[in-house]
């Protein structure tokens, strides 16, 4: 014989509700009681052949808002996805699943070590920064509050070559003497990139005594 208990269970172990309503007995406790509602529910599952019809929310309840009308459409459109995919009845569903579950963390630990590795980066930027801003403040581009002095502002407005080497020459009056000629010859060295041979040799002797006035410049900026 069967031993029927009545035991509680959480509202979210519910996952669905019948449209068949049982009435039942008060006193559940009783023994008799429980075998009259056990066999009600046989012969309700029997009168149905085990597919019991599960309440309707719209023909039922009477629940007609356009809002959840819609949502039942898509709850409908999506199982039928669901059901109409080939693994929905793959016999090693729960191996695939388990597969797609093990990628799904790989790619999560991906992302974290993505994260990472970026915050690493701006840690390394970050230290660059601070080395940039104490050359800038070094050279009075800059004051010790970050405040841009008039080095600082001089520099932004020139858009080619090197800014920091240009302005120190300009307030160290480095073009005053010099021919329209050889500053060309001169700025151009703060453009050019390019790797060539060393042709100091074929400059003139002043042109390249203030070229390595300009390398030295360079120097203390570096």
């Amino acid at each position: 014989e069967l031993h029927h208990d009545i035991v509680p269970i959480d509202h979210t172990n519910v996952l669905k509700l019948s449209a068949v309503r049982l009435n039942l007995l008060k006193d559940l406790n009783n023994k008799n009681n429980k075998k009259i509602v056990m066999k009600t529910v046989r012969e309700v599952k029997a009168r149905w052949n085990d597919e019991v019809p599960l309440l309707d929310p719209v023909e039922d309840l009477g629940i007609k808002e356009d809002s959840f009308l819609k949502i039942i459409e898509n709850i409908k459109y999506f199982e039928k996805k669901l059901f109409d995919h080939k693994l929905h009845t793959d016999e090693n569903l729960t191996e695939i699943y388990g597969k797609y579950e093990q990628k799904v963390e790989a790619q999560k630990q991906l992302e974290v070590a993505k994260k990472s590795l970026l915050d690493a980066k701006s840690l390394l930027q970050l230290e660059e920064l601070k080395q940039r801003k104490l050359v800038l403040r070094r050279l009075g581009f800059c004051s010790s509050t970050d405040v841009v002095e008039l080095k600082g502002r001089i520099a932004c407005v020139l858009t080619s070559g090197d800014e920091l080497l240009l302005t120190e020459l300009l307030f160290d009056g480095f073009f005053n003497d010099l021919s329209a000629a050889q500053s060309a010859a001169l700025l151009s060295a703060t453009i050019c990139d390019e790797k060539s041979q060393d042709t100091t040799g074929r400059l003139s002797k002043d042109t390249r005594e203030h070229f390595n006035t300009m390398k030295n410049v360079a120097k203390k900026i570096a």
